[in-house]
């Protein structure tokens, strides 16, 4: 992976997700992100206890472990078109403690959900910023995502600065995001 968006000088979390080497027979994933990387780099499969980003996906035969790892000599990053999460927050229907948006052809189901949970949190409690740290899924979440699909989000829990939403595509249950209070 050799691109960041916009001005930005980091990979975003949304980049790693797209770049994630899913299968067809993928029964679960969960997505873990430490912290912004500011260097190209490629997944690799490793058991490194706490990297910068982690992403463990679940097949019938096991389960793979894998790092971003960050590796210079790929070149420098590239720029590529900004994503604008205002966007997908200003057409998402938040109520209460439910979010939901109508996906468009612009966005990736990644940008879609990292988007909507942050501006879910942010309407949940008002002031705070938040950072995407988990994204936790099933195969609806990479079979069902689609432009026009309905994707919604909900609060499941909350506990020392961490907020959790469950999210569905067109009903379906398919996975978890975690936000921490910045």
């Amino acid at each position: 992976m050799q691109v960041f968006r916009g001005r930005r000088d980091y990979i975003h979390s949304t980049d790693l997700m797209a770049a994630a080497p899913f299968t067809s027979d993928l029964v679960s994933f969960r997505f873990d992100f430490r912290q912004p990387i500011r260097v190209a780099g490629s997944w690799t499969q490793s058991s490194v206890a706490k990297p910068d980003a982690g992403l463990s996906i679940s097949h019938p035969s096991g389960t793979v472990s894998y790092v971003f790892e960050p590796n210079p000599a790929l070149g420098p990053c590239k720029p590529v078109a900004e994503i604008n999460e205002a966007v997908i927050i200003a057409r998402t229907h938040y109520e209460q403690t439910v979010g939901e948006c109508i996906m468009d052809a612009d966005h990736t189901l990644w940008q879609h959900i990292v988007a909507m949970a942050r501006g879910g949190a942010s309407v949940l409690f008002p002031g705070s910023q938040w950072y995407f740290v988990q994204l936790q899924g099933n195969l609806v979440a990479l079979t069902c995502g689609h432009p026009g699909s309905r994707l919604s989000l909900a609060l499941a829990r909350q506990r020392q600065g961490y907020v959790y939403l469950d999210f569905a595509i067109d009903s379906q249950p398919a996975g978890r995001v975690g936000l921490l209070r910045r």
